[in-house]
Protein backbone atom coordinates (compact mmCIF):
# COMPACT_ATOMS: atom_id res chain seq x y z
CA UNK A 1 0.00 0.00 0.00
CA UNK A 2 1.27 3.32 -1.03
CA UNK A 3 0.00 4.42 2.39
CA UNK A 4 2.50 2.63 4.25
CA UNK A 5 5.10 4.26 2.56
CA UNK A 6 3.75 7.31 2.35
CA UNK A 7 3.64 6.79 6.88
CA UNK A 8 7.10 5.70 6.89
CA UNK A 9 9.04 8.46 5.42
CA UNK A 10 6.53 11.15 7.22
CA UNK A 11 8.11 9.44 10.49
CA UNK A 12 11.22 9.38 9.20
CA UNK A 13 11.24 12.72 8.59
CA UNK A 14 9.47 13.79 12.03
CA UNK A 15 12.01 11.28 14.18
CA UNK A 16 15.18 13.05 11.96
CA UNK A 17 14.51 16.51 12.30
CA UNK A 18 13.85 16.09 15.87
CA UNK A 19 16.71 14.04 16.48
CA UNK A 20 19.00 16.50 15.30
CA UNK A 21 16.90 19.44 17.71
CA UNK A 22 17.34 17.23 21.22
CA UNK A 23 21.11 17.07 20.34
CA UNK A 24 21.17 20.99 20.50
CA UNK A 25 19.17 20.70 23.37
CA UNK A 26 20.91 18.31 25.03
CA UNK A 27 24.22 20.10 25.00
CA UNK A 28 22.59 22.61 26.08
CA UNK A 29 20.42 21.63 29.12
CA UNK A 30 21.03 18.15 29.56
CA UNK A 31 19.69 15.13 27.96
CA UNK A 32 17.59 14.40 30.89
CA UNK A 33 15.94 17.84 31.30
CA UNK A 34 15.64 17.46 27.02
CA UNK A 35 13.54 13.87 28.10
CA UNK A 36 11.04 15.24 30.69
CA UNK A 37 10.13 18.54 29.11
CA UNK A 38 9.37 16.65 25.33
CA UNK A 39 7.60 14.53 27.10
CA UNK A 40 5.19 16.85 29.15
CA UNK A 41 5.07 19.34 26.05
CA UNK A 42 3.95 16.74 23.80
CA UNK A 43 1.97 14.62 26.16
CA UNK A 44 -0.08 18.08 26.84
CA UNK A 45 -0.89 18.72 23.14
CA UNK A 46 -1.80 15.03 22.58
CA UNK A 47 -4.51 15.20 25.36
CA UNK A 48 -6.93 17.54 22.80
CA UNK A 49 -6.79 14.71 20.25
CA UNK A 50 -7.00 11.57 22.32
CA UNK A 51 -10.45 12.63 23.85
CA UNK A 52 -12.54 10.87 21.41
CA UNK A 53 -10.49 7.33 22.46
CA UNK A 54 -10.58 8.03 26.31
CA UNK A 55 -13.49 4.85 26.43
CA UNK A 56 -10.65 2.93 25.27
CA UNK A 57 -8.79 2.76 28.80
CA UNK A 58 -11.31 1.03 30.46
CA UNK A 59 -12.96 -1.11 27.84
CA UNK A 60 -9.66 -3.24 27.23
CA UNK A 61 -7.43 -2.93 30.08
CA UNK A 62 -4.98 -5.58 29.23
CA UNK A 63 -4.05 -2.58 26.08
CA UNK A 64 -3.98 -0.33 28.37
CA UNK A 65 -1.68 -2.09 31.11
CA UNK A 66 0.71 -2.94 27.91
CA UNK A 67 0.66 0.74 26.80
CA UNK A 68 2.14 2.18 30.22
CA UNK A 69 4.51 -0.95 30.13
CA UNK A 70 5.84 0.05 26.87
CA UNK A 71 6.10 3.55 28.04
CA UNK A 72 8.94 2.50 30.37
CA UNK A 73 10.39 0.91 27.65
CA UNK A 74 10.28 3.78 26.02
CA UNK A 75 11.99 6.37 28.80
CA UNK A 76 14.88 3.79 28.64
CA UNK A 77 15.34 4.18 24.94
CA UNK A 78 14.75 8.09 24.81
CA UNK A 79 17.16 8.34 27.93
CA UNK A 80 19.85 5.98 25.83
CA UNK A 81 19.44 8.08 22.63
CA UNK A 82 19.07 11.30 23.97
CA UNK A 83 22.39 10.62 26.65
CA UNK A 84 24.15 9.00 23.35
CA UNK A 85 23.42 12.16 21.20
CA UNK A 86 25.14 14.70 24.26
CA UNK A 87 27.98 11.97 24.67
CA UNK A 88 29.07 11.24 20.84
CA UNK A 89 28.71 12.59 17.44
CA UNK A 90 25.10 12.63 16.00
CA UNK A 91 26.22 11.34 12.83
CA UNK A 92 27.67 8.65 14.59
CA UNK A 93 24.86 7.65 17.11
CA UNK A 94 22.03 8.08 15.04
CA UNK A 95 22.44 5.39 12.08
CA UNK A 96 23.25 2.85 14.59
CA UNK A 97 20.22 3.62 16.01
CA UNK A 98 18.37 3.43 12.82
CA UNK A 99 19.35 -0.23 12.61
CA UNK A 100 16.03 -1.51 14.29
CA UNK A 101 14.46 -1.64 11.33
CA UNK A 102 16.51 -4.87 10.87
CA UNK A 103 15.24 -6.81 13.83
CA UNK A 104 11.68 -5.09 13.77
CA UNK A 105 11.08 -6.37 10.31
CA UNK A 106 12.27 -9.95 11.00
CA UNK A 107 10.30 -10.30 13.99
CA UNK A 108 7.12 -9.24 12.55
CA UNK A 109 7.59 -11.43 9.73
CA UNK A 110 8.09 -14.46 12.32
CA UNK A 111 5.98 -13.24 14.92
CA UNK A 112 3.32 -11.74 13.45
CA UNK A 113 2.79 -13.67 10.30
CA UNK A 114 3.29 -10.57 7.68
CA UNK A 115 4.63 -11.09 4.49
CA UNK A 116 7.00 -9.15 1.94
CA UNK A 117 6.62 -9.63 -1.56
CA UNK A 118 10.39 -10.77 -3.08
CA UNK A 119 11.39 -7.22 -4.96
CA UNK A 120 10.00 -5.25 -1.75
CA UNK A 121 11.84 -7.60 0.52
CA UNK A 122 14.64 -6.97 -1.86
CA UNK A 123 14.07 -3.20 -0.76
CA UNK A 124 14.38 -3.99 2.71
CA UNK A 125 17.84 -5.89 2.87
CA UNK A 126 19.05 -2.88 0.97
CA UNK A 127 17.79 -0.23 2.76
CA UNK A 128 19.11 -2.10 6.15
CA UNK A 129 22.26 -2.90 4.39
CA UNK A 130 22.85 0.27 4.16
CA UNK A 131 22.07 1.57 7.65
CA UNK A 132 24.43 -1.41 9.05
CA UNK A 133 27.38 0.02 6.64
CA UNK A 134 26.89 3.44 7.81
CA UNK A 135 27.21 2.59 11.50
CA UNK A 136 29.89 -0.13 11.62
CA UNK A 137 32.52 2.57 9.42
CA UNK A 138 31.49 5.39 11.92
CA UNK A 139 32.30 3.16 15.07
CA UNK A 140 35.73 2.05 13.23
CA UNK A 141 36.49 5.90 12.45
CA UNK A 142 35.97 6.80 16.23
CA UNK A 143 37.47 4.01 17.87
CA UNK A 144 41.15 5.61 17.39
CA UNK A 145 40.09 8.67 18.62
CA UNK A 146 37.74 7.86 21.28
CA UNK A 147 36.31 5.17 23.54
CA UNK A 148 32.52 3.19 23.00
CA UNK A 149 30.96 5.01 25.91
CA UNK A 150 32.08 8.73 25.38
CA UNK A 151 31.86 8.03 21.29
CA UNK A 152 28.04 7.70 22.34
CA UNK A 153 28.27 4.02 20.70
CA UNK A 154 27.15 2.22 24.28
CA UNK A 155 24.05 4.22 24.46
CA UNK A 156 23.20 3.97 20.86
CA UNK A 157 23.33 0.14 20.93
CA UNK A 158 20.98 -0.07 23.92
CA UNK A 159 18.33 2.79 22.23
CA UNK A 160 18.83 0.21 19.08
CA UNK A 161 17.56 -3.02 20.95
CA UNK A 162 15.12 -0.88 23.02
CA UNK A 163 13.68 0.25 19.54
CA UNK A 164 13.36 -3.16 18.66
CA UNK A 165 10.86 -4.30 21.14
CA UNK A 166 8.91 -1.03 21.38
CA UNK A 167 8.26 -0.83 17.92
CA UNK A 168 7.27 -4.62 17.20
CA UNK A 169 5.09 -4.22 20.55
CA UNK A 170 3.32 -1.10 19.50
CA UNK A 171 1.26 -2.37 16.77
CA UNK A 172 -0.50 -4.85 19.03
CA UNK A 173 -1.56 -1.76 20.89
CA UNK A 174 -2.15 0.51 18.29
CA UNK A 175 -5.07 -1.74 16.92
CA UNK A 176 -6.84 -1.84 20.26
CA UNK A 177 -6.45 1.99 21.77
CA UNK A 178 -5.87 3.62 18.16
CA UNK A 179 -3.37 5.91 16.64
CA UNK A 180 -3.09 8.91 19.74
CA UNK A 181 -3.93 6.78 22.82
CA UNK A 182 -0.51 4.81 23.13
CA UNK A 183 1.40 7.73 22.28
CA UNK A 184 -0.61 9.29 25.38
CA UNK A 185 0.38 6.88 27.68
CA UNK A 186 3.71 6.35 26.76
CA UNK A 187 4.53 10.23 27.16
CA UNK A 188 3.12 10.60 30.58
CA UNK A 189 4.28 7.25 32.05
CA UNK A 190 7.87 7.83 30.85
CA UNK A 191 6.99 11.81 32.18
CA UNK A 192 6.25 10.94 35.43
CA UNK A 193 8.63 8.02 36.05
CA UNK A 194 11.49 10.41 35.00
CA UNK A 195 10.00 13.58 37.43
CA UNK A 196 9.64 11.44 40.34
CA UNK A 197 13.14 10.08 39.99
CA UNK A 198 14.61 13.25 39.35
CA UNK A 199 12.64 14.53 42.61
CA UNK A 200 14.07 11.45 44.43
CA UNK A 201 17.80 11.58 43.18
CA UNK A 202 17.75 15.48 44.13
CA UNK A 203 19.16 16.70 41.05
CA UNK A 204 17.68 19.54 39.26
CA UNK A 205 14.38 19.87 37.18
CA UNK A 206 13.78 23.22 36.67
CA UNK A 207 12.49 24.29 33.34
CA UNK A 208 14.38 24.89 30.66
CA UNK A 209 14.58 28.99 30.22
CA UNK A 210 12.53 30.31 27.27
CA UNK A 211 15.81 30.10 24.38
CA UNK A 212 16.16 26.62 25.19
CA UNK A 213 12.37 26.19 25.65
CA UNK A 214 12.59 27.04 22.13
CA UNK A 215 13.88 23.94 21.19
CA UNK A 216 12.23 21.45 23.21
CA UNK A 217 9.09 22.71 21.62
CA UNK A 218 10.03 21.69 18.18
CA UNK A 219 11.83 18.50 19.85
CA UNK A 220 8.34 17.53 21.27
CA UNK A 221 6.15 18.42 18.18
CA UNK A 222 8.36 16.38 15.52
CA UNK A 223 8.90 13.31 17.61
CA UNK A 224 5.02 12.87 18.15
CA UNK A 225 4.68 13.64 14.49
CA UNK A 226 6.83 11.00 13.58
CA UNK A 227 5.00 8.85 16.60
CA UNK A 228 1.74 9.82 14.96
CA UNK A 229 2.98 8.81 11.18
CA UNK A 230 4.01 5.12 12.28
CA UNK A 231 1.34 4.18 14.43
CA UNK A 232 -1.04 5.37 11.33
CA UNK A 233 1.71 3.22 8.89
CA UNK A 234 1.13 0.11 11.22
CA UNK A 235 -2.63 0.02 12.15
CA UNK A 236 -3.24 -1.29 8.48
CA UNK A 237 -0.31 -1.52 6.79
CA UNK A 238 3.31 -3.83 7.21
CA UNK A 239 5.39 -3.20 10.26
CA UNK A 240 8.26 -4.32 7.60
CA UNK A 241 7.51 -1.89 5.58
CA UNK A 242 6.73 1.48 7.84
CA UNK A 243 9.79 0.64 10.45
CA UNK A 244 12.38 -0.23 7.98
CA UNK A 245 11.13 3.13 6.22
CA UNK A 246 11.34 4.97 9.42
CA UNK A 247 14.58 4.46 9.96
CA UNK A 248 16.02 6.62 7.67
CA UNK A 249 15.41 9.26 10.08
CA UNK A 250 19.42 8.78 10.34
CA UNK A 251 19.33 9.94 6.87
CA UNK A 252 17.37 13.21 7.67
CA UNK A 253 19.49 13.82 11.27
CA UNK A 254 23.02 13.04 9.56
CA UNK A 255 22.24 15.91 6.70
CA UNK A 256 21.40 18.65 9.30
CA UNK A 257 24.87 17.33 11.47
CA UNK A 258 26.47 17.96 7.78
CA UNK A 259 25.13 21.45 7.12
CA UNK A 260 24.90 22.85 10.57
CA UNK A 261 27.45 21.00 12.80
CA UNK A 262 29.84 20.40 10.01
CA UNK A 263 30.38 16.84 10.75
CA UNK A 264 31.62 14.84 7.75
CA UNK A 265 30.43 11.86 6.47
CA UNK A 266 33.48 9.58 5.49
CA UNK A 267 33.35 7.70 1.87
CA UNK A 268 31.98 4.81 3.69
CA UNK A 269 28.58 6.31 4.71
CA UNK A 270 27.66 8.11 1.30
CA UNK A 271 27.89 4.63 -0.07
CA UNK A 272 25.58 3.66 2.98
CA UNK A 273 23.40 6.30 2.57
CA UNK A 274 22.95 5.96 -1.51
CA UNK A 275 22.25 2.07 -0.54
CA UNK A 276 19.76 3.20 1.91
CA UNK A 277 18.12 5.81 -0.89
CA UNK A 278 18.03 2.82 -3.17
CA UNK A 279 16.21 0.24 -1.06
CA UNK A 280 13.40 3.37 -0.24
CA UNK A 281 12.89 3.47 -4.29
CA UNK A 282 12.89 -0.30 -4.32
CA UNK A 283 10.03 -0.55 -1.67
CA UNK A 284 8.31 2.30 -3.18
CA UNK A 285 8.80 1.46 -7.24
CA UNK A 286 7.14 -2.18 -6.02
CA UNK A 287 4.63 -1.11 -3.81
Amino acid sequence: MLSEIVYGLLAAFGWGTGDFLAKLSSDKIGYLRTALYMQVVSGVFLIFFSLPDMPRLWQYPTATAAAAELGVVSLVGLLALYKGFQTGKLSMVSPIVSGYPALTSLLAVLLLGETLTPMRGLGVVVTISGVVLVSVQSQRAAGAETTMKTSGIVYALLAFAVFVLLYLAIKLVVITLGVWLPILMLRWVSAGILGISLIASGRSFAPPKLDSFRLVGPVAMLDTFGNIAYNSGVITGSIAIVSTLSGLFSAVTIGFAWLWLKERLARHQLIGVLAILSGVILIGYFA
